[in-house]
């Protein structure tokens, strides 16, 4: 089998070549975006983002014992295939959200084809748990190389490493950033992508420049606002080893000064995602380098925030409730982006995207108000979140307390939390149903499910029984465990596994 998927992928390869030379030849001469085809279609790569990634691999885990073998990427083009068999992208994972794999299950001896996909099988689904959007994304994507998958589930797991922990969980120093007039709830309510900005432009005004910004893109196309930035948030004793920003700023060639910004960069071992001209060149069409310099201030930002946090700041932490919903909302793809749950719900938009997916065709969406006129914004929020509710009860959504919109657009907790449960146990029942054997199309209920799992442990020899979701069994997880054993055979090594005997 091995031997075939081998041969097939060069006589594919070779085919795709030869009917796509002259276009390839056309797109590489840009040096910038290039085209592969694929069983699905054409699609193009950036190959800054080949680098950045490539390289970010290499920073990441330089010193990781199980990677030597596949680090370091020399030719950013070979990323597809050193990711191939899934420990790399396992162990980036891990970085991200340390914790997330138990590497003890990692299939490190990958020769065999089947411990790769089990491997990539192993990536996939923690990078779904960890808020990645991965619909259309299979273990063959990333084993056959289809490289604009393979760099969009990169990029995703990279920002979740990088602009996942920019929050006032993470970083209370961030209260440094509140306005005189206004509460950390105000600050919680803020992107990522906001507090850096914010941030940014709170170390311009420290260090006396005029200059602000309001975007990763034209904004800082003359490193002006790079050479102010690094100049600030350095350590003052390293600070005698970079280039000024007068300096920087004396010359008029924008390469020129971002060449210098980075080697500044480099003395404080920041230099990541970006080259030269992924700075002065940003704004060039077509070539998606914003986001590369929103992962280098993101990089910086983690390393130097130069920030002191008042006294006595309480922050509450997100539970583990609010960020698994928060979670399975962004793996579905919603838009925006989800970073505080009960503050980028009141819009609206996302829980009448999930109703959306739920029962496609449900939602009016003429009816819907996507962009907001900010002096009615509170009335047309509050009328998607009427039709939330509206569309909700339509669809027998059983949410205790949830009466109006108002509710929703407030932030409420109960009725939050409580809608996106109802959503999400609605989504997997909707995924059952479908995967259903019988092929009845009955609903499936909590019943249904239980009596399948006592079925499979049963006929599986397990002594393992469980009464219901809430059976304190389930603690240990030791039912599970002999569940994924009895639907896979010997797919469990129970020496692994604490207190837990065959």
């Amino acid at each position: 089998l091995e031997t075939f998927m081998m041969l097939h992928a060069k006589v594919k390869e070779r085919n795709d070549l030869s009917r796509n030379f002259k276009q390839e030849k056309v797109l590489s001469e840009k040096a910038e975006l290039v085209a592969h085809q694929d069983e699905k279609g054409k699609h193009t790569v950036s190959l800054s983002e080949e680098r950045a990634f490539a390289d970010w691999f290499n920073r990441c885990l330089k010193d990781d014992e199980v990677c030597k073998s596949k680090l370091p990427i020399q030719n950013p083009s070979d990323i597809y295939e050193k990711v191939s068999d899934g420990i790399l992208f396992c162990k980036l994972i891990n970085k991200a959200k340390p914790g997330t794999i138990d590497e003890r299950v990692l299939n490190k001896d990958t020769k065999s084809v089947f411990k790769r996909n089990e491997n990539l099988v192993l990536a996939i689904n923690s990078a779904e748990a960890i808020g990645c959007h991965v619909v259309n994304i299979r273990p063959e994507s990333i084993a056959n190389c289809r490289k604009h998958l393979v760099l969009g589930l990169v990029w995703q797991i990279i920002r979740n490493h990088l602009l996942g922990s920019i929050d006032l969980v993470h970083h209370a120093e961030l209260a440094a950033l509140l306005k005189e007039w206004e509460t950390l709830e105000d600050l919680q309510r803020l992107s990522p992508e906001e507090l850096l900005m914010r941030w940014v432009n709170y170390h311009l005004e420290k260090s006396g420049s005029d200059r602000r910004i309001a975007n990763f893109r034209d904004d800082i196309q003359d490193s002006e606002v790079y050479a102010h930035l690094l100049q600030q948030v350095a350590p003052v004793e390293q600070r005698d080893a970079m280039v000024p920003a007068t300096a920087i700023l004396s010359s008029a060639d924008n390469m020129k000064r971002a060449t210098q910004v980075l080697q500044n960069a480099e003395v404080l071992d920041a230099a990541a995602f970006i080259q030269p001209e992924d700075i002065a060149k940003v704004t060039e069409k077509g070539k998606n380098r914003e986001r590369l310099n929103l992962v280098f201030i993101a990089n910086l930002f983690n390393n130097y925030p130069a920030l002191e946090a008042p006294e006595e700041v309480e922050i509450i932490e997100e539970t583990l409730e609010e960020q698994t919903y928060r979670n399975w909302m962004n793996s579905l793809g919603v838009s925006p982006y989800v970073n505080h749950i009960y503050t980028d719900l009141n819009s609206g938009l996302v829980l009448l995207q999930l109703l959306d997916i739920l029962k496609p065709g449900m939602v009016d969406w003429n009816k819907i108000k996507r962009i907001f006129d900010p002096k009615k914004k509170i009335f047309q929020m509050q009328d998607n979140c009427a039709y939330v509710v509206e569309y909700a009860k339509e669809f027998k959504l059983k949410v205790a307390n949830l009466l109006s919109g108002e509710d929703l657009r407030k932030g409420e907790k109960n009725q939050t939390l409580g809608l996106s449960f109802q959503m999400m146990r609605a989504y997997t029942f909707k995924l059952l149903s479908m995967l259903r054997g019988d092929g009845d199309g009955k609903p499936i209920d909590d019943k249904d499910i239980i009596a399948w799992a006592n079925q499979k442990l049963e006929a599986a020899g397990k002594t393992s029984k469980i009464s219901g979701f809430r059976d304190p069994q389930i603690s240990s997880a030791k039912p599970v465990i002999d569940l994924v054993d009895a639907i896979v055979p010997k797919s469990v090594d129970y020496s692994l596994v604490t207190g837990v005997k065959e």
